[in-house]
């Protein structure tokens, strides 16, 4: 199938403007809570998706803007005017679809004008299984937590099932470093559903930033914009070959030296002492790189975790220095 969910369909409601950052999201998501209850894609009640979407306003504790659902309703449809240029539904009447729709000013008016709500065919395609509706709120949720903002995050709070499964997982990587470190996860991805991959990735993100205070490791820099930080959360192992989720085989790294540290273009001593891969090295290896903005970090020491226990440990760093990193005698060469 050309189009495929969840990427298109978020990619489009990122294209969107969402003055309201929690409305949009909040309104697919009572619609996709529709379908698991019955609804039928092609004509989901205009008046159960209106209770829908209140309900879960209410629950994120943003009942002020509840009994608004008219303005995501109609902003979500190529039912308006001007037409919406990426639709998720169109508004129905009696089984036609209603267009030139002026904007209506309440639910109440919403409601007399139509009666439910279509998806669009490739959408309602996507959304026949219980499994693709989920990865569409998996994606949905992804967005509101890169968002950052509080609504957008008490919104996730409030709808996703999982958020319990990754505060526990919290809990079990604060419990795991007063046990010893094992470098390979016991339970590698492969076995695991995609709920609790996404909830172990979750709290090893938060747990990590937390541990480093939301700066790079490597370079010291912290952007904070609302609640989210530039920073990312990197296996030093990576999860895709079984490193274990232990805040001892994470580094807060900013996205550039993120980037560079997976493709082992610098890495660090059992003392966290920063090596970088050289120049010259590079070149007689038939590498075109430029790695001058790296060099300066060469000998520097790793800014040290909050807590001495979340240190990176040393044979996370030894197998990295071993298996990533392009240095002289690293197995990571080309």
């Amino acid at each position: 199938m050309a189009e495929r969910a969840p990427t298109l369909w978020i990619e489009r409601l990122v294209r969107m403007p969402r003055s309201k950052l929690v409305y949009k999201p909040a309104m697919l998501l009572a619609a996709l809570d529709a379908i698991d209850a019955g609804a039928s894609a092609a004509g989901i009640p205009i008046d159960e998706l209106l209770e829908r979407f209140d309900d879960l306003l209410d629950r994120s504790g943003l009942g002020g803007d509840a009994a608004k659902g008219f303005q995501p309703a109609y902003h979500l449809s190529d039912s308006g005017a001007p037409r919406s240029p990426v639709p998720f539904w169109s508004l129905v009447r009696a089984g036609a679809r209603v267009q030139g729709l002026a904007k209506p000013g309440t639910n109440a008016a919403l409601r007399r004008a139509v009666d439910a709500v279509a998806l669009v065919p490739p959408l309602a395609i996507e959304a026949e299984t219980l499994p693709a509706r989920q990865a569409i709120r998996e994606a949905i949720y992804d967005l509101l937590e890169r968002d950052g903002d509080p609504a957008c995050l008490a919104l996730v709070r409030a709808h996703d099932v999982s958020y319990a499964d990754v505060q526990a997982d919290q809990q079990r990587l604060r419990e795991r470093l007063l046990e010893p470190f094992r470098l390979d996860d016991p339970t590698p991805r492969r076995t695991l559903a995609l709920r609790a991959l996404r909830s172990r990735r979750r709290a090893f993100a938060a747990e990590v930033l937390d541990a480093y205070e939301g700066a790079c490791a490597l370079c010291d820099l912290r952007i904070q914009w609302g609640n989210l930080v530039e920073a990312e959360a990197a296996h030093i192992k990576p999860h895709a070959l079984d490193g274990a989720d232990d805040v001892r085989n994470g580094l807060a790294l900013c996205r550039t030296h993120h980037w560079s540290f997976d493709r082992g273009l610098w890495s660090a001593t059992d003392l966290t002492i920063v090596e970088v891969v050289d120049a010259d090295v590079a070149a007689a290896r038939g590498a075109d790189a430029d790695l001058a903005s790296l060099q300066p970090f060469r000998g520097r020491r790793l800014r040290p975790p909050v807590r001495a226990e979340a240190r990176p440990h040393r044979a996370a760093l030894a197998w990295h220095r071993g298996s990533l990193y392009r240095g002289a005698g690293g197995a990571g060469a080309d």
